[in-house]
């Protein structure tokens, strides 16, 4: 994700993140990923590691949280869209419909006081629900375990946005969904 183009807006930076997320899912680890247990172990393997890296590293570089959240967000991807049996292209679409709106309703300064730190510690509160959901007897009344998965790819976006210098970018105006 280093070769990235310079997004003008909050949209263009998130569509950059999540079509780099997309490619990443389509590689042989994560397309292989045979279900959804495997999807999540992996993401708390990366997980482990990215907080290793953003809380116990003292002189951390931010290649190797990227790596992390790259790695988190194409398992989450392929989970989102397995569990919600939509493909991972209409499920790209959902989870950048789901950012705008809610990038709209929440703006940059929940983000911004806390920064990659605050972001990690949210994400850790999404793999908690979903080790709790997983386990889980009878249905799940507040919240379905795709909307986790979602939430998962959608704070791993965020804060690669963060470590870009992309998330505090304006928000277009006039968008409405990623294919516009």
């Amino acid at each position: 994700m280093s070769e990235m183009l310079q997004p003008k807006n909050w949209q263009t930076a998130a569509s950059i993140i999540l079509d780099a997320t997309f490619d990443l899912s389509a590689s042989s680890a994560v397309a292989n990923c045979p279900d959804n247990d495997a999807c999540f172990d992996a993401v708390l393997r990366e997980f482990d590691y990215l907080v290793e890296a953003v809380f116990h590293d003292d002189g951390y570089e931010l290649d190797g949280p990227l790596e992390h959240l790259g790695d988190i967000a194409a398992y989450a991807l392929q989970a989102y869209a397995d569990l919600s049996n939509i493909t991972k292209a209409m499920a790209v679409n959902s989870i950048f419909d789901t950012l705008v709106s809610k990038q709209k309703m929440y703006g940059p300064k929940n983000v911004e006081r806390f920064g990659l730190r605050g972001i990690v510690i949210r994400l850790n509160d999404k793999i908690e629900r979903l080790k709790n959901l997983q386990q889980h007897q009878g249905p799940v009344i507040f919240e379905p375990i795709q909307d986790t998965w979602l939430d998962i790819v959608g704070y791993s976006v965020i804060a690669i946005m963060w470590i870009h210098g992309w998330f505090l970018l304006e928000l277009k105006k006039d968008s409405a969904s990623k294919k516009n």
